[in-house]
């Protein structure tokens, strides 16, 4: 999956950071493997305590070969998540 290729709109774009605890993402329908999960949150870097609804993971096609990010959280606020960027 490539959602941000052409479409130039910041809430489709991946923001990838390697030194994270968790990755996540606010769509479910971008997950391939999905459970939801019932509580917990995750601390941003900008103190700001986002929910997690789920857990899952999601193939996305990164300089020609297929990344598979695995236990990604499902945090459906995205305003909370790039609230600093």
């Amino acid at each position: 999956m490539n959602p941000g290729k052409g479409k130039g709109r910041f809430s489709d774009a991946w923001l990838l950071d390697s030194g994270c605890t968790y990755h996540m993402w606010p769509k479910k329908e971008w997950f391939n493997i999905y459970e939801s999960f019932g509580g917990g949150t995750i601390l941003m870097g900008n103190d700001v305590a986002c929910k997690i609804i789920g857990i899952g993971n999601n193939h996305m096609k990164m300089f020609e070969r297929v990344r598979i990010l695995k236990n990604m959280r499902h945090v459906p606020d995205p305003k909370k998540i790039f609230s600093r960027w």
